[in-house]
């Protein structure tokens, strides 16, 4: 059975069968839909125009309904939206057993061609015994001369209709009400508004998106429509900024923005800002969170004001105070402390409205029982701990706690409950008893930052009312949009939805969806500081430099957007002479030499010809030859992928047809001295002899070179004796000086000119070039001694920096190498940089993704080359940095054996030393045990324990004939003596402890764990004692006294109390002993989701 709600569009004829299969559009996209393209929902409404009269809908009563004999009839037209309609309905139904109603466009036939019109339209069947049971459906759709009709094939049951018991036909009259009201195009993932103009609409501009960057885009606009804010920006110093560079400034970078938002009447790119971040391309398309972006943003901001006319401007806005407080109980003894803020994170869980959340904020808690407070000469006492708020900022941002971690899933999950929050807030209940009360706290909402999607992934936009009045906008990315008080407000509550229809039964249907897009982060602002706060930022209140700067940079991107649209008619050309080919740096060819930027470069019209060209080149250089003596040469592609000089062109030819765009011509210039007869000026015949280019290759000791000679003309029947008489004349060698001569092909293959054959039988031609060097004496001691040999060098060479392993932070010199050398070869240039023998040198490679020394050293491989060395896996991307390292034993017995690195703890938990153990592969912990005794200076018979750690927690303890088969050198492995009661499990039991931090409901372990023996019969207040002595000796009795322990399993603690027994806890079931410190740190971000990487600022 087809859905209830499919709609067919279309001509209605006697003849049309409905489309059960035809979606209603209306199922666009669910509100649970994540991702930037989620949350879409809804902004028809947002585009409606509010200052339009409210239309009164068409009530069609058909009477004598059952009498009625024909297929279709149709209603009286009406005017709604500005046009005119009518009712069309199938009274037997449309090829189905169903009432079938559509809205129609009167008169369409009428209409020019391409007439559209968007329309949001509601059709009902109306319950004329029962109000709240109206058959009711409706759509937005684009109505059209083509497809003037829009409506519902099975709108409802003939027989629920014409059932007289069900209250939709009375006295045999059936009522049909229509309404039709203008809307916007329905914008889907698959489709974007291109005719809304936001600049237009509401005078205000978007941010474009860059991938993932809708975080980012909102909190700009939230910090944007803070008047005082922006003021603050417009005067951060920049002047220096623009000389020195300017991409690093994120105060200039942020004031463009700010600059653009408020004149600019398109959306705004960020893409100067998050490069002004030190972020890359990946950062665009890598979702964080909104308010650690804030964060971040602003402790960024707030230390480059600092010694400027606006410093303080962070502090003084978003700053505010906390006042936290433990009174004890039974005594006269209380601790107190008062803190600053910048945001406030408030609970949703549990809490209905924001006035829950403050009081749940403020609500005192007991410390009693084992949670105990230890008051300074009191001991531990019970006690109240609380907090109020002492001093309120002018600016109050709220974070609401959407994000938690959920113990039951091990995972974060989204709170999507529904919390209310109020456009007024009055915060004086909260205040603490001493606060000055002489600024009201009474605040008004300013801005809803919300979260669409759930906690791995989802859309952010903003809703803000910039100004004391009314009316709220719509922030999502590019698109703004004014919204309704209720949109913006009542909309983002969270919680479910739930609607109540009635079906083609004619039964009530009530449905719920959780909604999933909600408020994440709210900004108040307080009412006795709006006016100043949101005060118009005028032109004056722009520094003028600012303002030149900017309109020098409009300019200038206008110029650019011209070129760009002027493109198609310019040709853009690049002209190469020979004074470009002998330049330093261009030894390999024509395209070295094109990517210079001093190679003459001009463009020029399409339709204007060589003569043009030449025209434009005498008036921008000097020439010692007139432009009769200059004849242009046209590159072209060969197959091998090779650019060369191939024809002379004509003046007359026409730029566009010397490429195969049209838009880019490559010519090289070949210029005739004037010392050359007139009468032999470019009178060679092409066709008998091939106009060559000539190289030397000078196989120095000390400095190789390879140089452009000169371009000459060589017949076609010359043979290699030929071409070496014509190489002695340019090199000019005598006539006896041996030569040998080779054709580069291309960059990487140079190949010798066959003796015996002409250039025609080689293949020679136009362009080709010609390599000649003087041949070396055979007891010379030249390294690259022919010239294929410094092509290979040249074409494989690389400049590495290379590090010491122990302080890869500090470049210690940079070597050229061949990408070909070996292994041995390397080791070999390094350590005579070191002064190392090359044997005890191992070498580790730079990791990409965690931009620091990869974790496994290059596995050494006399075949191994530098290019493999220089990867940290196989095809990864060649990175010219190499750590070195001195080694104890020579490299080829290190192959043979397995390094360890052993961190030696000592009873107190304490690390003492790192050990580097080397025993063979296929060695025991028994064998390992026994060369650190040996190192550390210990008995053959002293006890060690070695135990495998992870996550900072003993994942085993390890016994003597433990293999060390699967460990690496990057194994965290612990030892420490094992103490007398330690050794056996009489008496009790062995297990670990672990040290941890307890955040909500998570653990989060840290610091050395050890091995602990439980006795049996002890209260766990004894054991407490002997845990006091396995710990640091500075550890001091109040920090200890402050330390929580409990039972661990799977992740959740149980605490001890001290008239348990350790010893009788199901050892077996239990992860380890903890020590739960107290949490000292600032809370852990609740927001955090798995798939984000903290946020960073590096500039």
């Amino acid at each position: 059975m087809s859905d209830e709600n499919d709609v067919t569009m279309g001509d209605v004829n006697d003849n049309r069968v409905p489309d059960d299969d035809v979606q209603s559009p209306a199922s666009g996209v669910d509100e649970g839909a994540t991702g930037e393209a989620a949350e879409q929902e809804g902004d028809v409404k947002e585009d409606e125009q509010e200052d339009e009269k409210e239309e009164d809908p068409f009530i069609w009563k058909i009477e004598n309904f059952s009498e009625i004999q024909d297929l279709k009839v149709f209603s009286e037209p009406f005017e709604n939206a500005g046009h005119m309609w009518r009712i069309l309905l199938f009274p037997k139904g449309n090829k189905n057993d169903c009432l079938s109603i559509y809205t129609e466009v009167y008169k369409h036939e009428d209409l020019p061609l391409g007439w559209t019109r968007s329309a949001k339209f509601r059709l009902e069947v109306l319950n004329q015994n029962d109000p709240g049971a109206h058959a009711l459906k409706e759509e937005t759709t684009t109505f059209s001369q083509a497809a003037p009709d829009f409506g519902f094939p099975k709108f409802l049951l003939l027989s629920v209709a014409t059932d007289p018991k069900r209250g939709y036909i009375v006295d045999d009259t059936l009522i049909i009400r229509c309404k039709v009201d203008k809307a916007q195009p329905r914008r889907t993932a698959y489709s974007t508004y291109t005719t809304y103009d936001s600049k237009k609409e509401t005078g205000l501009v978007g941010l474009k998106n860059q991938g993932a960057t809708c975080y980012m885009n909102s909190l700009l606009q939230t910090m944007y429509h803070l008047g005082q804010f922006r003021k603050a920006v417009y005067e951060m110093p920049t002047e220096n900024d623009w000389d020195n560079q300017p991409e690093k400034s994120i105060p200039l970078a942020l004031q463009r923005v700010f600059h653009l938002l408020q004149y600019s009447d398109h959306a705004v790119s960020t893409k100067q800002l998050t490069k002004s971040f030190g972020w890359d391309s990946l950062e665009a398309f890598t979702q964080h969170d909104v308010q650690e972006l804030n964060r971040v943003l602003c402790d960024n901001l707030e230390g480059k004001m600092k010694g400027t006319r606006v410093e303080g401007t962070v502090e003084r806005l978003f700053r505010g105070k906390v006042f936290n407080y433990i009174k004890c109980v039974n005594v006269d003894y209380e601790s107190s402390r008062t803190e600053d803020f910048y945001d406030l994170q408030l609970n949703v869980k549990g809490c209905e409205d924001l006035t829950k959340s403050f009081e749940n904020y403020i609500e005192v808690e007991m410390l009693d029982g084992d949670n105990k407070y230890r008051a300074e000469g009191h001991g531990l006492q019970d006690a109240k701990k609380g907090v109020f708020l002492k001093e309120l900022p002018p600016v109050l941002e709220l974070q609401l706690k959407r994000f938690e971690y959920n113990p039951f899933q091990d995972a974060m999950c989204k709170i999507n409950d529904k919390f209310i929050f109020p456009p007024e807030i009055d915060l004086e209940p909260y205040l603490a008893p001493d606060a000055d009360r002489s600024v009201p706290s009474k605040y008004t909402l300013f801005s809803v930052l919300v979260h669409s999607g759930d906690v791995y992934g989802g859309h952010y936009y903003a809703f803000v009312k910039p100004t004391t009045g009314p009316q709220w906008y719509k922030f999502d990315d590019d698109r703004v949009t004014k919204v309704t008080n209720e949109q913006a407000i009542d909309e983002n509550f969270g919680g479910e939805i739930r609607t109540t229809h009635v079906n083609f039964y004619g039964e009530k249907v009530t449905s719920v969806r959780k909604k999933f897009a909600n408020a994440y982060m709210l900004v108040y602002i307080r009412d006795t500081d709006i006016e100043d706060i949101l005060a118009p930022v005028e032109e004056e209140d722009i520094p003028a430099y600012l303002k030149e700067h900017f309109k020098r940079e409009a300019e200038e991107e206008e110029a650019r957007k011209k070129e760009k649209r002027e493109a198609h008619l310019f040709a853009k050309v690049r002209v190469v002479f020979d004074e470009d080919l002998r330049a330093e740096g261009r030894e390999l060819g024509f395209p070295e030499a094109e990517a210079k930027d001093d190679v003459y470069t001009c463009k020029l019209k399409r339709s204007l010809t060589l003569a043009d060209l030449k025209a434009q080149m005498f008036k921008d250089k000097e020439f010692s030859v007139g432009p009769d003596r200059i004849r242009f040469w046209l590159h072209k592609m060969r197959p091998n992928s090779t650019r060369r000089p191939e024809a002379p062109k004509k003046d007359s030819a026409v730029l566009e047809t010397l490429s195969y765009t049209g838009l880019d011509a490559r010519l090289y210039a070949e210029v005739v001295p004037e010392d050359v007869p007139e009468d032999q000026v470019f009178k060679q015949d092409l066709k008998k002899e091939a106009f060559l280019f000539f190289k030397e290759y000078t196989p120095d000791a000390e400095k190789p070179s390879l140089r452009f000679v000169s371009p000459a003309y060589v017949p076609y029947t010359a043979t290699v004796e030929d071409v070496k008489a014509v190489c002695r004349r340019l090199g000019g060698y005598d006539e006896g000086t041996e030569i040998e001569v080779y054709e580069e092909e291309k960059a990487s293959i140079i190949n010798s000119l066959k003796v015996g054959k002409t250039l025609f039988e080689s293949g020679i031609d136009h362009g080709d070039i010609i390599v000649f060097q003087k041949k070396c004496a055979e007891d010379a001691e030249v390294k690259l001694a022919h010239a294929p040999d410094y092509y290979a060098h040249v074409l494989y060479r690389i400049s590495v920096d290379v590090y010491n392993l122990e302080k890869p932070e500090e470049k210690e010199f940079t070597l050229e190498m061949s990408k070909r050398d070996l292994y041995g070869q390397v080791a070999q240039r390094v350590g005579e940089k070191v002064g190392a023998d090359p044997l005890y040198l191992r070498f580790t490679c730079f990791c990409n993704y965690y931009k620091k020394p990869y974790r496994v050293p290059v596995k050494y491989s006399e075949k191994k080359t530098l290019t493999e060395m220089l990867q940290s896996y196989h095809r990864a991307p060649v990175t010219p940095i190499l750590y070195y390292e001195k080694l104890e034993v020579d490299l080829p017995t290190l192959e043979t054996k397995k390094s360890l690195k052993i961190k030696w703890v000592n009873t107190r938990s304490v690390l003492e030393q790192e050990v580097k153990v080397l025993v063979a592969k296929d060695a025991h912990i028994s064998d390992v045990k026994a060369v650190m005794r040996q190192k550390l200076g210990f008995p053959e018979d002293k006890p060690i324990r070695i135990c495998d750690v992870y996550s900072n927690k003993i994942h085993r303890i390890l016994t003597e004939a433990s293999s060390i088969y699967y460990f690496e050198e990057w194994t965290n492995l612990i030892a420490s003596e094992v103490l007398p009661e330690e050794q056996t499990n009489e008496g009790g039991r062995v297990m670990t402890v672990a040290h941890a931090e307890q955040s909500g409901s998570i653990l989060y372990t840290h610091g050395i764990p050890f091995v602990f023996k439980s006795i049996d019969g002890e209260k766990f207040v004894d054991t407490k004692k002997r845990l006091r002595e396995r710990l640091p000796e500075d550890l001091s009795d109040e920090e200890f006294a402050g330390y929580k322990f409990a039972r661990v399993a799977h992740g959740k603690p149980t605490f001890l109390k001290d008239d348990d027994e350790l010893a009788k806890s199901d050892l077996h079931s239990i992860t380890y002993l903890g020590i739960i410190h107290k949490d000292s740190s600032p809370p852990k971000r609740t927001s955090y989701r798995r798939s984000e990487v903290p946020i960073k600022i590096y500039n």
